[in-house]
């Protein structure tokens, strides 16, 4: 760690946080988990009705919604890598598994590339990194395409990051000597993503009554599901112009257009997750309140997501 993060983002000496706030809270983590994938049935349950019965190009429109809701599957599988969606490691490692499942993402994997950026946030060796790193410099048209580019397919290559079988230095290891062998995880990884993507193929072709719709969820998912996770990780932790990187992040004050297309289970509250990761995202509201006057400046918080975006590429005029 270098000494600039230690300098930048410390813990306040005069804030102890409750007891309390260690405490998961299961009916949170299973609302916040049915608000998610909920909407995903009900979308691509839809798309054949309104292709068959009202009008073929309403199905366009399901799209970057469904994009919405499939982005958010990675908030839900953020807070079971933490063990703190629900009271048991068993049910956080369920809902996650499953998770990923809908995204064809090895949970394991997930779950070591996002300690990799608990550890690396603003230097180089973060698997977050592409989002928002070496954009120091850029100019207005450079960072535009940076963001945009993820509607074209450009960041596909990060589902290799979530692979079930993962580099020898980053594997994460068996939880216990009677954890089951790679290659029966790999298997059941393979039988599970076959088994849900299945299953949303089915409802979205309407059970083969139009066939044309089985490229809904993974266009979905390749477009705007990307988009709006490369557009949140570059506000989140994008430096200012002529700041540097290392440790730079950032919370978003809650409001409803950022809570709708980028925001789930108080996942705005980025400082304060940093701060205190093992802290239940029921509580970061609370924790934001108690540091900060502590803790936030001009650089650490802001309004809106896309009011952070505009000023950041705004400041490459200048």
């Amino acid at each position: 760690m270098s000494d600039r993060r230690e300098k930048t983002l410390v813990k306040p000496d005069n804030v102890t946080l409750p007891a309390s706030f260690r405490e998961p809270d299961s009916f949170y983590g299973a609302i916040g988990a049915f608000i998610v994938f909920a909407p995903i049935f009900f979308l691509i349950g839809a798309a054949p009705l309104l292709y068959q019965h009202v009008h073929p190009i309403l199905v366009i429109f399901i799209i970057p919604v469904l994009g919405i809701y499939i982005y958010k599957i990675t908030i839900v599988m953020h807070d079971c890598a933490h063990n703190t969606l629900f009271r048991g490691k068993a049910a956080n490692h369920l809902v996650g598994t499953i998770g990923g499942y809908f995204l064809g993402s090895d949970f394991e994997a997930f779950t070591a590339n996002h300690f990799a950026h608990h550890r690396n946030y603003g230097v180089d060796g973060d698997p977050q990194g592409a989002d928002y790193l070496n954009l120091q410099g850029k100019g207005r048209h450079e960072i535009l395409w940076h963001l945009l580019r993820p509607l074209v397919g450009y960041n596909l290559f990060k589902l290799w990051q979530f692979a079930p079988e993962l580099p020898d230095g980053d594997t994460p290891k068996p939880s216990s000597p009677a954890a089951p062998p790679r290659r029966a995880s790999r298997t059941k990884f393979v039988a599970g993503v076959l088994v849900v993507q299945g299953t949303i193929a089915l409802l979205a072709t309407g059970f083969g009554a139009v066939p044309y719709l089985v490229v809904l969820y993974p266009l979905s998912a390749a477009t705007f599901a990307l988009f709006l996770s490369q557009l949140r990780g570059f506000a989140e932790h994008v430096a200012d112009e002529g700041q540097p990187e290392e440790s730079s992040v950032r919370t978003h004050l809650p409001n409803l257009f950022d809570r709708f297309f980028f925001y789930h289970l108080n996942f705005n509250y980025h400082v304060e997750h940093h701060l205190y990761p093992y802290v239940p995202s029921c509580h970061l509201s609370e924790v934001h309140d108690l540091i900060k006057e502590k803790c936030h400046d001009d650089r650490t918080i802001s309004n809106s997501i896309l009011l952070t975006v505009r000023r950041r590429i705004e400041a490459c005029h200048k």
